[in-house]
């Protein structure tokens, strides 16, 4: 359900998938460690803090005493490194901290990244009005891109340096920066284009000099852009189905 972006789907599912894996063998420990992540990261994307407050809590309590110890308990076999990550990369989607998601998910299971790319939207809106608030006259769309991780992020994995991109790939994200701009109704510039951006961001990485014509940036006013996205946020905030902060 996570690959194919249904989230409504694993949302129903949570219930019998957690009995089942407090009730897994000893030898399914890596899926009881990678569930009780996405589990964290769900409630925490979700906006489900109470529910995320009793899970650490139980975790805690657990791996803190003799019990945790036992061959009956299945929270011991959760691996304390991912649950660090996953913690981290809850911050990092509140903070809008486009480095440190990255870095999470390249050492996360691949699910995460899924789950993720599923509230990405969502979490964009948040991070660009709080971008926005306070600024005044006209920001580069290179810097609002970049900001929102639209562009892709070099990381390093146990097969060497790749490519990270948050929507996927270069296709997905071009297809977001698209669809982003329309779901809140903001025409950017006429020659403003994702394409556009992602070259500049490669000239950046190799160090190669921009023309003078490539290095005018596109630019947007601030005020109108903050506007857009703030209406489109108050507008997701009278559906019960919709807000920001509930699961869908």
């Amino acid at each position: 359900s996570l690959e194919l972006g249904d989230i409504g789907e694993f949302n129903q599912c949570q219930a019998s998938l957690k009995k089942m894996y407090e009730n897994a063998p000893p030898n399914a420990e890596n899926s009881s460690s990678d569930f009780f992540c996405y589990r964290l990261a769900y409630l925490s994307l979700g906006g489900q803090h109470d529910a995320l407050a009793t899970e650490l809590i139980c975790y805690t309590s657990t791996i803190t005493s003799k019990s945790a110890n036992s061959k009956g308990s299945v929270l011991s076999g959760i691996k304390k490194k991912d649950v660090r990550r996953t913690l981290m990369l809850c911050g990092a989607c509140e903070e809008g901290d486009c480095f440190t998601i990255t870095r999470s998910l390249a050492a996360l299971p691949r699910g995460m990244h899924s789950l993720v790319k599923i509230y990405l939207q969502r979490c964009r809106l948040r991070w660009l009005r709080e971008l926005l608030v306070g600024l005044r006259g006209m920001v580069s769309v290179r810097f609002i891109t970049s900001c929102l991780g639209f562009l892709p992020t070099n990381t390093t994995t146990p097969k060497g340096s790749k490519e990270f991109w948050l929507d996927g790939s270069c296709p997905e994200a071009r297809n977001a920066f698209k669809l982003f701009f329309e779901m809140i109704k903001f025409t950017l510039p006429p020659d403003c284009s994702f394409d556009k951006e992602i070259k500049r961001n490669e000239m950046k990485l190799n160090g190669t000099q921009e023309s003078q014509s490539d290095s005018a940036a596109d630019a947007v006013n601030a005020e109108a852009l903050f506007k857009c996205v703030d209406e489109y946020i108050t507008f997701l905030g009278t559906r019960a189905d919709s807000k920001l902060s509930t699961v869908e």
